[in-house]
């Protein structure tokens, strides 16, 4: 995943599969990670959040309905960036 950033603190990632991820920092230890092909507003742009919380970074998975945990901020965002190929479905 490839990042760059706007002056307006929020990074544009893409993805694998050559989706534009936003990543806006709400604050030094929270981000919003967003699919930026959606309309801003349509709460269905919004992948999760990330929060910092001591030596790693929880993410809180809307897609998913789940919150997990990783040792750095880039695996956190690709974790949101790709969610539905870890979704099983029955």
């Amino acid at each position: 995943m490839t990042q760059t950033r706007d002056r307006i603190g929020t990074s544009v990632a893409v993805d694998p599969l050559g989706r534009a991820i936003g990543i806006t920092e709400l604050s030094r230890t929270e981000w919003r990670v967003c699919d930026l092909a959606i309309a801003v507003g349509d709460p269905r742009a919004i992948f999760g959040f990330i929060e910092l919380f001591d030596d790693s970074f929880e993410v809180s998975n809307f897609q998913l309905s789940e919150r997990s945990s990783f040792p750095t901020f880039e695996r956190a965002v690709a974790s949101l960036a790709t969610p539905m190929i870890r979704k099983v479905h029955p």
